[in-house]
C-alpha cells in the first residue's frame, strides 16, 4: 500500500488492497446478481461515500440502456460511469506508470474518448439461434452470423455526434463497411476477412 501511495495511488484507492473484498451472488431462472462489500483491516465496512471524488456514487444503470441490448444476447454486464472523474485516473495511470512526456501525450488523446462517457455503459453477448448456432460454428458456417453482440455507452450532451464521425473516420481509413443512418451508423461485420 505505501508503494502504492508513493506512485501516485490515492490513499482511497490504494487502502483498497490492504482490506478485504466480499461479494455474494444470487441466482435465479433468468438473472445473476452480484453484491460487493469492501472492509478495512480492522473489519469495517468501507462506503462508497469515499470515493465520491472519482465518481457518482448514486448513479444508477439506465433502463433505457439496457433495452437497446439485443433479445438473443444471455450474457449482459452494465456499468454506471456518471460523473466520472477521468481526470483523476488517468493522473495516477501516468504517476504510477511513470510515464514519459510522450505517452502522456498519447494516454490524453485516449482519455478525451473516455471523458465523454457520461451513464450507462453496458454490453450484451449471445448467439443467433441457440444450439443450432454452436452447431454451425462447430461446422464450419460464419462465425459472425452465429454470435450476437451489442455495446451501449452512453454519452455526454452533444459529444456523440464528434464521438460518430471520429468512428466514421477510423472505419474509412481502415476500410470497414458502414452504412450512414438517421441516427448514425451501422456497421456489419459479416464479411469481414473474406475473399473473392
Amino acid at each position: 500500500v505505501k508503494e502504492l501511495k508513493q506512485s501516485g495511488v490515492p490513499s482511497e484507492l490504494a487502502s483498497l488492497y490492504s482490506g478485504s473484498v466480499c461479494m455474494k451472488g444470487n441466482l435465479t431462472n433468468n438473472q445473476c446478481t452480484l453484491d460487493f462489500k469492501l472492509f478495512d483491516q480492522e473489519g469495517n465496512e468501507i462506503g462508497a461515500e469515499n470515493y465520491s471524488k472519482f465518481m457518482d456514487t448514486s448513479a444508477t444503470i439506465s433502463e433505457k440502456a439496457m433495452s437497446l441490448l439485443g433479445s438473443d444476447e444471455f450474457m449482459i454486464g452494465a456499468m454506471s460511469l456518471k460523473n466520472f472523474n477521468w481526470d483523476n485516473y488517468s493522473e495516477m495511470l501516468a504517476d504510477a506508470a511513470g510515464m514519459a512526456r510522450a505517452d502522456r501525450a498519447q494516454l490524453n488523446a485516449v482519455m478525451s474518448y473516455f471523458e465523454k462517457v457520461d451513464g450507462t455503459v453496458a454490453w450484451g453477448f449471445g448467439l443467433t439461434n441457440g444450439l443450432e448456432s454452436i452447431e454451425n460454428l462447430y461446422c464450419g458456417e460464419e462465425p459472425m452470423k452465429q454470435i450476437s453482440t451489442t455495446m451501449v455507452v452512453e454519452i455526454k450532451e452533444g459529444k456523440a455526434k464528434q464521438m460518430i464521425d471520429d468512428l466514421k473516420g477510423f472505419m474509412e481509413k481502415a476500410e470497414l463497411p458502414f452504412e450512414e443512418t438517421s441516427n448514425g451508423l451501422t456497421f456489419n461485420f459479416e464479411n469481414i476477412g473474406q475473399t473473392g
